[in-house]
């Protein structure tokens, strides 16, 4: 299946009955993009319709597209795979995956919990910013604009993209090889503008509209 590299960042959508996670990275240094298959169940038996179809997980090279690589770094499960979230589980600035393994039974089903630790050793600098509502002013729907130099990168906060499930509220921009930051803007769904300026990378920084 050919996965274009211009599919903006941080998408979960049903495609060929798949469903696609991609990283919230700015696109020029998305890493990888983890496919996850989602094969019907017959409640009846108990049997999955494709339930030894592999996952697939696709490393970026730059300019070049994407190329599979779930068999060389451990996760080419065959197991069904519905849920996805990504998320930095400890905190280094490597985000990690969290995937739900559905196992059907004849009455009901049960779900087991797979933490996939992101171990990738690399040289890249990276900032994170923690968003935190008040009454009546969610983070969910914030924009987190980062500026760097002459490059300016923008997320959107969604958390409701993923099957039965819920992304932190926050975001993570990769910086590769930019060492400062001049500022870092939250746009809040009420019209109010949060701005962080100089903050330091390879950290997380915690924004709360006043």
């Amino acid at each position: 299946m050919a996965i274009s590299a211009v599919i903006p960042p941080r998408i979960i959508a049903p495609l060929f009955g798949d469903t696609i996670f991609i990283p919230a990275i700015p696109s020029a240094t998305v890493c990888w993009i983890i496919i996850l298959r989602e094969p019907c169940t017959n409640e009846l038996g108990g049997n999955s319709w494709n339930g030894f179809e592999h996952n697939v997980f696709y490393l970026n090279l730059p300019g070049e597209g994407f190329v599979n690589v779930a068999f060389l770094l451990g996760v080419s499960h065959e197991f069904d795979s519905r849920v996805v979230v990504g998320a930095d589980f400890d905190a280094d600035g490597r985000p990690d995956l969290l995937v739900a393994q559905l196992s059907a039974k004849i009455r009901g089903s049960s779900e087991l919990l797979h933490v996939i630790k992101n171990n990738w050793e690399t040289s890249g600098n990276w900032i994170g910013i923690r968003l935190r509502g008040r009454h009546g002013i969610s983070p969910l729907g914030a924009v987190v604009k980062l500026k760097a130099g002459d490059k300016t990168f923008v997320q959107p906060v969604i958390t409701g993209d993923s099957l039965r499930s819920q992304h932190p509220a926050i975001v993570h921009f990769g910086l590769g090889d930019l060492k400062t930051v001049e500022t870092l803007e939250i746009n809040w769904g009420n019209g109010k503008t949060t701005r962080i300026g100089n903050p330091k990378v390879n950290q997380y920084h915690l924004a709360q509209p006043k």
